[in-house]
């Protein structure tokens, strides 16, 4: 498993497992389709277990090697690393710096942690990935980004560790013509978050905590729609002050206290090499 032509075939089996087809897959990879088939081959022959089976014309993993694909994952995360830092060590320098961010985080809570990090390394290629928190923690359990700053979600996934960076206020906004004495059993309906994301979960436990009802007409990742949907009456929507409040026309909060509070954390692998730069960005979010 040491092998370079066996890291090579792990590879074949990730992006198989991550596309539609194998088609797809081999195109990806830069590789014929029986070039990509008998690797997999070579593979189950040298591993001594059946990886794929047929289930009408798609070929699919088997139950048997789901937990060999996970650790097939690690080698190959591994193996990036330790190119990695053999890259970096061979030009004297750290390389580029990975950094996923929230678009709360990029455009409010840390735009001077970046600025600051970039005047004092200019030398370094600071990659920035704007995203939700999930995909963020998705690329960064898969090797793609060295940090993340994301919704802290109520369990970190295994090998994550976190440093808690801001605790946000979340209000409720309503439209202009809204009464302010309306219960909250009429509230709504609302802009929200996508379904499934940490913030809404957080959102609707706490409108439910409320006696508000849930109902969703619009959603978006993007808080600064959500805003304009606030603006235009479409809807209602629970936001973090720091993106209610900001521009030229900043909603005014349907009640001063928050209806919930969710908090900021930067994350990265447990496992993942020492890497001071990363460090430094750390404390400079934390400042």
């Amino acid at each position: 498993m040491s092998s370079d032509w066996s890291l090579q075939q792990l590879g074949y089996l990730r992006e198989v497992v991550r596309s539609t087809t194998w088609t797809e897959a081999a195109e990806r990879l830069g590789v014929s389709q029986p070039a990509l088939s008998q690797g997999l081959a070579q593979l189950e022959r040298h591993l001594g277990v059946d990886l794929f089976e047929r289930r009408g014309r798609h070929r699919v993993l088997t139950d048997a090697a789901a937990p060999l694909m996970e650790l097939a994952e690690r080698v190959l995360v591994a193996a990036d690393d330790l190119s990695a830092v053999a890259a970096r060590l061979s030009r004297g320098d750290l390389g580029p710096l990975r950094v996923g961010m929230i678009d709360v985080a990029a455009l409010h809570t840390s735009p001077e942690a970046i600025t600051t990090f970039r005047h004092r390394h200019p030398e370094v290629e600071l990659r920035l990935m704007v995203a939700p928190s999930s995909r963020l923690l998705a690329s960064l359990m898969a090797g793609a980004l060295d940090l993340a700053v994301v919704v802290r979600p109520e369990e970190l996934p295994a090998g994550v560790d976190s440093s808690s960076l801001v605790d946000e206020a979340l209000r409720v906004y309503a439209p202009a013509a809204t009464a302010g004495d309306l219960p909250a059993a009429e509230w709504g309906p609302w802009a929200m978050y996508p379904d499934g994301s940490t913030t809404r979960s957080i959102i609707e436990r706490a409108l439910r905590r409320a006696g508000a009802p849930t109902d969703a007409v619009s959603e978006s990742d993007n808080p600064e729609v959500l805003r304009q949907m606030v603006r235009l009456g479409l809807g209602w929507a629970v936001l973090p002050a720091s993106e209610a409040d900001a521009g030229a026309h900043p909603l005014q909060a349907f009640r001063p206290e928050p209806v919930a509070r969710r908090s900021l954390v930067i994350t990265r692998r447990a496992d993942a090499p020492v890497d001071p730069r990363a460090e430094e960005f750390i404390a400079l979010c934390r400042v």
